[in-house]
């Protein structure tokens, strides 16, 4: 696919994800119910959330149940041209505005390691491969955390976000969930 194919197919993906967002504005709470949260002992894993822009679907609803689970939380923090940081963050503390506009933890805030990802996206198709904004932050991120070590990405979105097939990429690196305000789909175990 060339890359003006792509930038179309972003354009179409960010509307249907605009509509979605419109139609259900109660979509982030559902993830909660959609959540596979019995899968997992939460008091043992290191959660990495991130702050919603635009209609993404917004994940703090989920993230403040996972911390009421026993989850440590982590926000990112993008590096210009590397793979994302994170943070430790819990709710209630101040953020900054990062690049891209993207609210982040202060520098200050102590670097942490994930075990658990949850990651934005544009689509997804049913084989667990993810469409981004196409920078690669995630798909280094985690291709650097899967080298050291077990991560499980985690994909959310709304359930129109589900494509059929997508565009891969040999540096693209696969979701293990996804969870939309509908459903969750395991993709790997």
């Amino acid at each position: 696919m060339s890359s003006s194919q792509k930038t179309r197919l972003r354009a179409k993906l960010k509307a249907i994800r605009a509509t979605a967002s419109a139609a259900r504005p109660d979509a982030s709470e559902k993830l909660i119910d959609a959540f596979p949260a019995s899968h997992y002992d939460w008091q043992s894993r290191v959660v990495a959330g991130y702050y919603p822009i635009g209609s993404e679907i917004d994940p703090r609803p989920l993230l403040r149940h996972l911390q009421a689970l026993g989850a440590q939380l982590a926000l990112p923090r993008i590096t210009p041209d590397g793979p994302v940081d994170f943070h430790r963050w819990t709710f209630g503390e101040a953020l900054q505005k990062g690049q891209f506009g993207l609210q982040e933890p202060y520098g200050h805030a102590a670097l942490i390691r994930p075990d658990f990802i949850l990651v934005p996206l544009l689509g997804v198709d049913r084989q667990g491969h993810r469409l981004g904004y196409g920078q690669g932050h995630y798909d280094r991120t985690l291709s650097n955390l899967r080298q050291t070590g077990d991560v499980i990405a985690c994909g959310i979105g709304y359930f129109e976000q589900i494509q059929a097939t997508l565009p891969i990429e040999p540096h693209d690196e696969k979701l293990d969930w996804l969870v939309t305000d509908e459903c969750a789909i395991l993709f790997a175990e």
